[in-house]
């Protein structure tokens, strides 16, 4: 679904929403034969991820690749490479449940300097990094709780474009605020099937807007089947 945040209309001028440059490959035979034009365009490091993000303990193997040895010990099949974007070690995750949208703030990767990356080699795995508990520090001094969230109009268009442009009302997405300009915020990865890890109070939200096409349709008892089913997917 990142395809369609290309292609998103959003007025709010302060703010600019991107996607970091990437490139799809089937197999990682493929990926090697052309590996001097991804790094030509793509530069290092580089986020290794599979294709399905589902939530499952195998699509979360992603990796940071800072060299060629390190596309090579890569072992997907069908694997999206990504560039690495500076954001200060924070991500935000966005919820979007109809009309309802929540932006938390999560601890994520931190910011490679130059003069770090020159010592960095092979890959570095990284799991669950998105689900990490909110508010936790990036480091002393508790910088994580003083990052500025996005500005709430931005972040509600975005939602709005992006469920009026796949016709989806259950989804979700990762923001990163551009280290280098503080206007830029790329977009990760969507998901219409949000896994709502830490966000129990969200499940009531989720139960309601699944109850209301119900409810207009006079099917009262589908919704009492339905709601413990729903408390148990998002635990």
């Amino acid at each position: 679904m990142l395809q369609v945040v290309s292609i998103l209309t959003v007025s709010e001028r302060n703010q600019v929403l991107d996607v970091p440059r990437q490139h799809f490959f089937s197999d990682s035979e493929t990926m090697m034969k052309n590996s001097d034009d991804l790094i030509k365009k793509l530069g290092f490091p580089l986020i290794a991820k599979p294709l399905m993000a589902d939530g499952s303990e195998t699509s979360h193997k992603m990796y940071l690749v800072f060299d060629k040895e390190g596309l090579d010990k890569l072992e997907s099949r069908m694997i999206i490479m990504q560039e690495f974007v500076n954001h200060g070690g924070v991500l935000f995750k966005v919820y979007v449940v109809g009309d309802f949208v929540k932006c938390v703030k999560r601890k994520s990767l931190p910011d490679i300097k130059e003069d770090k990356l020159v010592t960095m080699k092979g890959l570095l795995p990284f799991s669950q990094m998105s689900n990490l508990e909110e508010k936790t520090d990036c480091g002393g001094g508790g910088e994580f709780d003083r990052v500025e969230m996005p500005p709430v109009d931005f972040v509600e268009e975005v939602a709005k474009a992006m469920k009026e442009e796949t016709g989806i009302s259950l989804l979700n997405f990762d923001l990163i605020r551009d280290a280098r300009d503080a206007k830029r915020f790329c977009c990760l990865v969507t998901k219409h099937k949000p896994l709502f890890l830490g966000q129990k109070s969200r499940i009531g939200v989720v139960a309601r807007h699944l109850e209301f096409p119900l409810a207009r349709k006079g099917q009262e008892s589908r919704q009492l089947k339905l709601l413990p089913s729903i408390e148990n997917q998002f635990i």
